[in-house]
C-alpha cells in the first residue's frame, strides 16, 4: 500500500513538472546523410522547424571535423531570417560555424525553414559527423521564451577516389544500339532543401536543392487534376540547383519529385514526393481587402471615439470652471455688499455728526457740497461694482 502511494506521488510530481501544451522547435541539417568522394564539394542547409508557434530568433554553433571537411562558403540566400545580430562566420582551424539571426514580426512558423546554407569541401576519407555545440530558438511571444527541444546532427560518408592499377584499351567498337549502363555510376538522388508550402495562384514556385555537380535535375510536378509539368535544370559546380516554375495558376494540391541525369545519360532514382498548395488569388485578395477595410474602419472609429471623448472631457471641464467662477463671484458679491454696508454705516455716522454739528454751527458751503456729492458717489460706486460682479457671474 505504501509502495502504491509512493508511485502515485512520483507520477503526480512528474505530471506537475511537465508543461501542458508545450511548444517545441528544433534545429537540424538537410540533408542529414550523404556520400561524397575526396576533393568534392557539397552543400548542407541549417534549418529551423517551429510548426506550432511563431519564432523570431535562432542562434547556434555548428561543429565539424577539420580533418575531414573544410568550409568553402556560408550563404544567407533564401533564409527565413531578416536581420542578423551576428553575421554567419566560420573557422576551418577550430571547425566551427556561428550564426545568430532574427525573423522580424510576425516571425516564422513552419517546418525546415532555411537559416543558412554551408558549402563544404571533403579532405579525407572517413565519416564526417556534423553537430550543434549549442543552439537556441526564441518564441515571438514578447519575452523571448526558448522553445528549442532538439538539436539535430548529420553524418556524411567520404570515400577515396578509386584509381585502377591496370588500364587496358578496349579496341572493340561500342554497341550504340544496346548501351550498357553502369549502375554503380548512377548519380545520387537530388535532395530538396527548401520550397514554399503555399503559393498564390499565378505566383512563382522556387525549389532549392542539392545534387551531384554538373548534372541535369528533372523536376516533375503532378497536379490534383492529373496535370503534369516537367522542367530540367542544371546543377552548379557546388551541386546546388534552383528550379523555377511560373505557370501554376490552377488552385489545388501539387506534388513534385526530382531526378538527376548525368552526361552519360544515367538517371538517378526519384526523390520522395513533396507537396505544396496553390491558393486562389482572388480569395486572398478579397481577404486582404476585407482586412484592410476593417483595419481602416477600426482606425476611423477609434479616432472618432477619441475625439468625442476629448470634446466631452473639455466640455465637463469648462462647466466645472464656469460653476466655480459663478460660485466665487456670488461670494465676492456678498463680500463687496457687506463691505459697502460697513463703509456706508461708518460714513453715515460721520455724516450724522456733521449734520448734528450743523445745528450748533453753520456749515460752510464746501462742507454742504461735500456731503451731497459724497452720498451720490457712494451710491454710484456700489451700483457699478455690484453690476460688474453680476456680469462676471452670468458670463
Amino acid at each position: 500500500m505504501k509502495s502504491n502511494k509512493f508511485i502515485l506521488a512520483i507520477l503526480l510530481f512528474i505530471l506537475a513538472a511537465v508543461p501542458i501544451g508545450a511548444v517545441a522547435a528544433n534545429l537540424g541539417f538537410s540533408p542529414s546523410t550523404l556520400t561524397r568522394t575526396v576533393g568534392g564539394t557539397f552543400s548542407v542547409s541549417v534549418y529551423v522547424s517551429s510548426p506550432d508557434k511563431a519564432m523570431n530568433a535562432a542562434s547556434g554553433v555548428v561543429s565539424f571535423p577539420i580533418d575531414k571537411l573544410e568550409v568553402v562558403s556560408v550563404s544567407k540566400m533564401n533564409s527565413v531570417m531578416n536581420l542578423w545580430v551576428q553575421e554567419p562566420t566560420f573557422s576551418n582551424t577550430k571547425g566551427t560555424i556561428n550564426f545568430e539571426g532574427i525573423a522580424l514580426n510576425p516571425g516564422y512558423t513552419g517546418s525546415r525553414g532555411t537559416v543558412i546554407a554551408v558549402t563544404f569541401r571533403t579532405k579525407s576519407a572517413g565519416v564526417a559527423n556534423i553537430t550543434f555545440s549549442s543552439g537556441s530558438v526564441l518564441a515571438n511571444d514578447g519575452v523571448g521564451t526558448n522553445i528549442l527541444e532538439d538539436l539535430g546532427s548529420a553524418s556524411f560518408s567520404i570515400q577515396k577516389i578509386q584509381v585502377p592499377e591496370d588500364i587496358s584499351i578496349d579496341t572493340q567498337k561500342p554497341d550504340t544500339e544496346n548501351p550498357q549502363i553502369n549502375e554503380s555510376a548512377l548519380p545520387e538522388t537530388p535532395v530538396t532543401t527548401f520550397y514554399p508550402e503555399e503559393i498564390k495562384s499565378g505566383g512563382i514556385l522556387k525549389i532549392h536543392g542539392i545534387a551531384n555537380s554538373g548534372v541535369d535535375v528533372e523536376i516533375r510536378i503532378l497536379g490534383s487534376d492529373g496535370s503534369i509539368q516537367e522542367k530540367v535544370f542544371r546543377s552548379t559546380g557546388a551541386g546546388g540547383f534552383v528550379a523555377i516554375f511560373d505557370s501554376l495558376s490552377q488552385p489545388g494540391i501539387y506534388t513534385f519529385t526530382a531526378q538527376a541525369i548525368d552526361e552519360a545519360g544515367n538517371i538517378s532514382e526519384k526523390s520522395n514526393p513533396l507537396s505544396f498548395i496553390v491558393k486562389p488569388k482572388l480569395l486572398n485578395q478579397l481577404i486582404e481587402s476585407i482586412l484592410s477595410y476593417l483595419s481602416m474602419t477600426l482606425l476611423i472609429v477609434l479616432l472618432v471615439v477619441g475625439l468625442i471623448t476629448s470634446v466631452i472631457f473639455v466640455w465637463f471641464k469648462l462647466i466645472r470652471i464656469i460653476r466655480r467662477l459663478r460660485r466665487e463671484s456670488r461670494e465676492a458679491e456678498k463680500v463687496v455688499e457687506k463691505s459697502f454696508n460697513l463703509l456706508r454705516r461708518d460714513l453715515q455716522e460721520h455724516i450724522t455728526r456733521l449734520k448734528a454739528a450743523k445745528e450748533k454751527r453753520k456749515l460752510s458751503s464746501e462742507e454742504l457740497a461735500f456731503l451731497e456729492r459724497f452720498e451720490e458717489e457712494l451710491s454710484e460706486a456700489k451700483d457699478i461694482i455690484a453690476k460688474e460682479v453680476q456680469d462676471i457671474s452670468h458670463s
